[in-house]
């Protein structure tokens, strides 16, 4: 199944359901919730809550953020909210405003 992509400088509103893989450049306020994978990439911004099987985020998220699998802030990358998995990586260098809960 292909990736699904808002693209730099695109800016959507709502809520966000997807059965794929999602990279995020642009700018998303609302939920998502993917059965795939989530970037947030460098650059992007979301608010909202997320949650995919893995989360990513080298942007900036405002909003909890829960991975089924995995969630790995980069550097560079920032959480503003509350984070959920088995698995968390935070980056050196990566910024989280918010608790861990590791979620078994």
């Amino acid at each position: 199944m292909p990736t699904s992509l808002i693209a730099v400088g695109t800016e959507l509103t709502g809520r966000l359901t997807c059965p794929s893989d999602l990279r995020c450049e642009g700018s998303f306020h609302g939920d998502i919730e993917i059965l795939g994978d989530l970037t947030v990439c460098a650059g992007a911004r979301v608010e909202g809550s997320l949650r995919a099987r893995t989360v990513t985020v080298s942007g900036a998220v405002r909003g909890p953020v829960r991975g089924d699998d995995q969630v790995e802030v980069l550097r560079g990358g920032s959480v503003t909210g509350d984070i959920s998995s088995a698995c968390i990586v935070l980056a050196e260098g990566s910024e989280l405003d918010g608790r861990i809960d590791i979620a078994t």
